[in-house]
């Protein structure tokens, strides 16, 4: 079986997985794959770790948000962050450009610095 395997509750392209559920690898979009993995909502369907993972119990799942990004070529893409990384992003933008190349340099989230 070709795809992922669900490890968190997510929503892709209206339709919702729940934990062990199979993910058709042509429901996700290639540029998104990384993202879902480092944020431990997919792992490929014969990872070996996926009875820990997919055993997760807790209450309430992470939100994930998907920020739309424009090139100037017109062309869109997307970005999926956690509150966290939203959070990060958003005060970096507030600082001053000698604040921000500060904690920017302190700042170990890729997704909060894309």
């Amino acid at each position: 079986m070709d795809g992922y395997v669900c490890l968190k509750p997510l929503k892709i392209s209206g339709t919702e997985y729940q934990p062990g559920n199979h993910i058709p690898a042509e429901e996700i979009s290639p540029s998104r794959v990384r993202a879902l993995k480092q944020m431990g909502y997919i792992a490929e369907q014969d990872a070996p770790a996926l009875t820990e993972t997919a055993t997760d119990t807790r209450d309430e799942p992470e939100p994930v948000f998907m920020i739309p990004i424009s090139a100037e070529s017109g062309e869109g893409a997307g970005i999926l962050a956690n509150e966290e990384s939203v959070s990060a992003a958003a005060v970096i933008l507030q600082m001053t450009v000698e604040q921000a190349g500060e904690a920017i340099k302190d700042t170990a989230d890729e997704t909060a610095l894309r």
